[in-house]
């Protein structure tokens, strides 16, 4: 692979997160079937804890449009966490949102 080719993949963020939930489960399920080490239970919660917070992250990278500004001064307000925009960031500095500040008509 050239140093500027990279990896096109055919599907988006949305079913990445859908395959990673999948996943999810079906780690959750072999441990508790497992269950190797007395712990099921806890690592099902540990699974679900790291997969969710890689959700999570996916999901921010999904452009959203800001909000009508709710603060004087302020673009606009980001959709996630609602923190005040004063210029069009691309990104909310606060949670990393990905903003979406193009116009719809």
């Amino acid at each position: 692979m050239k140093k500027d080719e990279y990896l096109e993949l055919p599907w988006d963020i949305e079913h990445t997160i859908e395959h990673l939930d999948t996943i999810r489960d079906y780690m959750q399920e072999d441990a508790l079937l497992k269950n190797s080490d007395g712990r099921g239970k806890e690592d099902v919660k540990e699974i679900a804890f790291d997969f969710n917070r890689a959700s999570a992250a996916l999901q921010k990278q999904i452009p959203r449009r800001p909000y009508a500004p709710l603060t004087l001064g302020s673009v606009g307000t980001c959709p996630a966490c609602s923190a005040a925009h004063f210029s069009e960031r691309n990104y909310c500095y606060h949670c990393g949102q990905k903003l979406d500040w193009s116009v719809k008509e």
